[in-house]
């Protein structure tokens, strides 16, 4: 788990920046909702929403001289609290960027919750960048607040950047958002199973033993179509759905604890990933996608076990 993944995404984005007229005094605003991820931001009309699969919005300043963007990561089973996340990302910062500056740091508040807060500053591909980055987890969701710009124009945008982060909210949903409509009662659980599914979770386990958890940001979804197909990023192939047996648990390396069904993903990883389906008689809530993989796609050869759940 990395404290600057919005850092370095930023960065890259607006670190060819250069410089322009100041923003009008009567700039107006908008409002941005993501009703699939749940979260919602105010930003001025002449910033520009940029599209990048890593971040979960991504707002630049106008000739892309500064850059407001939200990273969500799920950290469900790592023991974090807010207070430990803040210290081992700044230790874990400091190692990789020992070059870096910290201006200041501290506790303030983000959509209401308890978060941390960073002003650091770092270089650049075209000079010393200063970067704000405020954080809060809720609900096992790590959330995640950058405002960069390069050094000499971060005091131009700072209170505008401000007003963006304290418009923040989370769990927020979009009035123009349709419904979800209920499912007929002679649905069937496949049925269940189409739509869009975010990560959840991704962790490693070494065929010579030990794990790692993956940084895996939530914005990652595989999409499930009712003609059985599915998309994962460049990637497609097929799914289906079959029983669990016996030999299934076993190859798992774990005891049955309720599923009886597993999600089949036929040309995952040039192979085929298997993994339980979690369900009750209502809906369907989560699936894992279990496959193995080798060098050079990891250092150490392990089983990678992906959680998929629901976007909304």
């Amino acid at each position: 788990m990395r404290l600057w993944t919005a850092f370095l995404s930023v960065i890259l984005v607006i670190g060819i920046a250069c410089t322009s007229a100041n923003a009008p005094s009567d700039e107006q605003w908008r409002t941005h909702t993501d009703a699939t991820y749940g979260v919602q931001i105010d930003y001025p009309a002449s910033w520009t929403a940029v599209e990048d699969p890593s971040l979960i919005f991504n707002f630049l300043a106008p000739d892309s001289e500064a850059g407001v963007s939200l990273v969500m990561t799920d950290v469900s089973g790592q023991g974090y609290t807010l207070e430990s996340y803040t210290e081992a990302a700044l230790n874990q910062m400091a190692e990789t960027f020992p070059e870096a500056e910290i201006v200041e740091s501290g506790a303030v508040r983000m959509s209401g919750e308890p978060a941390g807060r960073i002003v650091v500053s770092v270089p650049g591909q075209n000079g010393q960048m200063r970067l704000m980055q405020t954080w809060t987890i809720k609900d096992d969701i790590l959330y995640s607040l950058t405002y960069a710009a390069q050094e000499s124009l971060y005091a131009k945008h700072a209170t505008t950047a401000q007003t963006m982060l304290e418009s923040f909210k989370i769990g927020a949903l979009s009035a123009e958002a349709p419904a979800a409509e209920p499912v007929a009662a002679e649905s069937t659980a496949e049925d269940n199973l189409v739509g869009k599914w975010r990560v959840y979770s991704e962790a490693i386990y070494y065929d010579a033993g030990g794990n790692n958890w993956l940084d895996s940001p939530t914005s990652r979804t595989i999409t499930l179509t009712q003609d059985g197909k599915w998309v994962f990023g460049d990637s497609r192939g097929t799914w289906k759905i079959e029983p669990i047996t016996a030999e299934d648990w076993l190859e798992w390396g774990i005891e049955s604890y309720g599923p009886t069904r597993k999600m089949v993903l036929n040309n995952w990883n040039k192979g085929t990933s298997e993994g339980p389906i979690e369900e009750t008689a209502a809906r369907v809530d989560f699936f894992w996608a279990i496959y193995h993989v080798e060098p050079p796609l990891v250092q150490d050869p392990g089983t990678i076990w992906m959680k998929f759940g629901h976007t909304n």
